[in-house]
């Protein structure tokens, strides 16, 4: 055997057992979740979507899918949520996780969402959509949301980008139910009002006010023009100027 060939094979042996040492075994468990947090304002033609927030027991598990268990007769879906874990050595720290977990658009009517490891459950409300259009509203396109504190009033930071010379913020609504705070970034058209539309890219940087929570952690959902949201849990009591 020549020496390059001898290098090939015992260089294709040393990936095989390092691929071979790579592999992680796990086992798939439940996890707790301490709050599913349900957004209002959904039609029928709305991608429905609720978080799920709480902690991993430790470094050895990670995060994985929510098993959505649905009763079509008592209309209720119930969640659990899992993770990998992993069989080894690990540190004795919590993690902490929020999900978000897309349902899908559904039928109208009044659903529950329960947890697989609880009795209680939350109501969701789909309604019927007014229009024939994805949205209600003509929503503006989201990239990023945050939240901060300005003399001593919690803000939303929200982010995104106008592709039309033609488009610009109206207003913003925002709802708080429970432990969700809804924003609705809705936009103006102003057509060729002002002359031609123009196809350009441009960023805006916009604060809205949030309504005086308590200390607990609380859901921030913003909806987007794609047809989803942006998904924030955050600590009022956390949030520093």
């Amino acid at each position: 055997m020549n020496r390059f060939v001898l290098f090939v094979a015992c260089f294709a042996v040393a990936i095989s057992a390092s691929a071979s040492d790579a592999r992680t075994e796990y086992d798939v468990v439940s996890v707790p979740v301490n709050e599913v947090f349900v957004p209002v304002g959904f039609d029928d033609n709305d991608r429905v979507e609720v978080v799920l927030d709480g902690y991993l027991p430790d470094t050895c598990h990670k995060l994985a899918d929510v098993t959505v268990t649905v009763d079509n007769e008592a209309r209720t879906l119930t969640l659990d949520q899992k993770a990998k874990r992993v069989l080894g050595a690990c540190t004795d720290v919590t993690v902490p996780f929020s999900n978000v977990l897309s349902l899908g658009t559904l039928q109208t009517g009044t659903y529950k969402i329960k947890l697989a490891s609880a009795q209680e459950s939350q109501p969701l409300e789909v309604t019927k959509a007014p229009v024939e259009t994805p949205d209600d509203f003509l929503y503006a396109p989201v990239d990023n949301i945050s939240v901060e504190r300005k003399d001593g009033e919690i803000y939303a930071r929200i982010e995104g980008r106008y592709t039309s010379s033609c488009l610009g913020m109206d207003r913003f609504e925002v709802y708080h139910t429970g432990k969700t705070i809804q924003v609705l970034p809705i936009m103006k058209y102003s057509g060729l009002a002002d002359g031609p539309c123009e196809v350009n890219e441009r960023p805006f940087k916009e604060y809205v006010a949030l309504p005086n929570v308590e200390a607990v952690r609380h859901l921030l959902h913003v909806r987007s023009l794609e047809g989803g949201s942006k998904n924030l849990v955050f600590n009022p009591a956390a949030v520093k100027n």
